[in-house]
């Protein structure tokens, strides 16, 4: 007898829905935006979900430099803030 996985949309039993009204640069936003596009998701929110339930089981605490960021638009390697690990100029 072997192993397999098995992929299951646990959505269903996720609860109730709310809406969140968050602010990101847009830098992120096109990121977000662009991997949705990419792999045909039907909007951001599947993608922010997945996203913060895998940190969630991570155990990573908020606010932790993310890992893998993709370089800033400019290419430039811009001072990152010491508490998000974002670019400066993308701080408001």
């Amino acid at each position: 007898m072997g192993w397999g996985m098995l992929n299951i949309d646990i959505t269903p039993y996720l609860g109730k829905t709310e809406k969140l009204n968050i602010t990101l640069p847009d830098y992120v936003i096109q990121q977000i935006d662009r991997f949705v596009r990419e792999h045909n998701i039907k909007n951001r929110s599947p993608f922010l979900t997945d996203a913060a339930l895998k940190a969630a089981s991570e155990g990573r605490p908020s606010g932790v430099k993310p890992v893998g960021a993709a370089a800033h638009p400019s290419g430039s390697k811009l001072p990152r803030h010491r508490g998000c690990g974002l670019p400066n100029s993308c701080i408001t």
